[in-house]
Parts: C-alpha cells; sequence; structure tokens
C-alpha cells in the first residue's frame, strides 16, 4: 500500500506542478480520480501526508481551501517524476488542459464544500473574473454527495450559469 500511496502523492504534486496557480479539493478530484483508479479517501490520505511533509500547502481564502505545491514539493517532485509513469503523467496534463487549468484564466470558477455547524452541507461557488468575484454564493445542498456533485460541475457550468443569471435579471 505504501508503494500506491506514493504514486498518489507523486500524481498530485504532478497535477500541482502543472496547474497554473493553486487547485481546490474538487479540481484535484476532477483531475486525479478517474486517472489514478483511486478513491477520495485514498487520495485525502496522500493530500495529508503531502501537507505533513511540507510539500504542498493548504490555504483558506474565505470559505475555499486552495492546495499549492511549494518550492520544497516541486524540488522532490523534479527528483522523483521518473518514478510516475509516462502514461499517467500524459493523461494528467490532458485533463488539465481540458479543464484549463494549466493557464492562467482571466475567468475561473471554483467550488468547495462543507459541513456546516448545524449539520447540513454547503457547497461555495465563485466565479472570479482575474480578483474579481462576479458570482459568490453559498448553496445549501441535500448532503455529501450532492455537494461533491455541485463542486465538480461548477467549473464546468459557472460560465453558463452567470449568462443566464444576467439574461433573467436584465
Amino acid at each position: 500500500m505504501e508503494e500506491i500511496l506514493m504514486g498518489y502523492k507523486l500524481a498530485i504534486l504532478h497535477t500541482l506542478c502543472n496547474i497554473h496557480e493553486s487547485a481546490t479539493l474538487s479540481q484535484l478530484c476532477d483531475v486525479l480520480l478517474e486517472k489514478l483508479f483511486t478513491n477520495y479517501f485514498h487520495l485525502q490520505q496522500a493530500l495529508a501526508e503531502l501537507e505533513e511533509t511540507g510539500f504542498v500547502i493548504r490555504e483558506k481564502q474565505n470559505n475555499l481551501t486552495l492546495f499549492k505545491v511549494t518550492t520544497q514539493g516541486r524540488d522532490a517532485y523534479v527528483y522523483l517524476e521518473k518514478d510516475l509513469s509516462a502514461d499517467i503523467r500524459h493523461q494528467i496534463l490532458d485533463r488539465l488542459h481540458q479543464l484549463e487549468l494549466d493557464k492562467p484564466l482571466s475567468i475561473r470558477a471554483v467550488a468547495d464544500y462543507e459541513t456546516t455547524i448545524t449539520g447540513g452541507t454547503q457547497v461555495h461557488c465563485i466565479l472570479l473574473e482575474g480578483m474579481t468575484r462576479i458570482i459568490d454564493m453559498h448553496l445549501s445542498v441535500p448532503g455529501q454527495e450532492a455537494a461533491q456533485a455541485v463542486a465538480m460541475q461548477w467549473p464546468h457550468k459557472a460560465r453558463q450559469i452567470y449568462e443566464k443569471l444576467m439574461e433573467e435579471l436584465l
């Protein structure tokens, strides 16, 4: 299991080294869960261990949690890159390109979710143009599964939702 977990860690570092800025957990899941044939809990464990070693940092921006690779993490990845198969590296880069996470964006959509103190589940969806928040909303949803689905769909649907909102409101 330790060798498999090391592969997950390298995949996370590869993703964060090739992403333009930082990534939310839902973005990391969107890129890695399908490509690594793993589950959410193993991915979380690998991410937590990368944080413990100082290779990845977690930053809070309002209610949004973002992950960034540190200089130490980038150096470690460069040294160990050959231990991650070329096929997986290419699949991750292709997925980053599909999601447009590999280049600076003038408009960027991010989402994260959390359990509220009352026991409900809430998704925080943000649409940014540069550093300006175009949409910043919290949605109450009926559980963690629904929250994951909304958080994963938000980056793909945010522009359409914004256009629809503007059409309805103006």
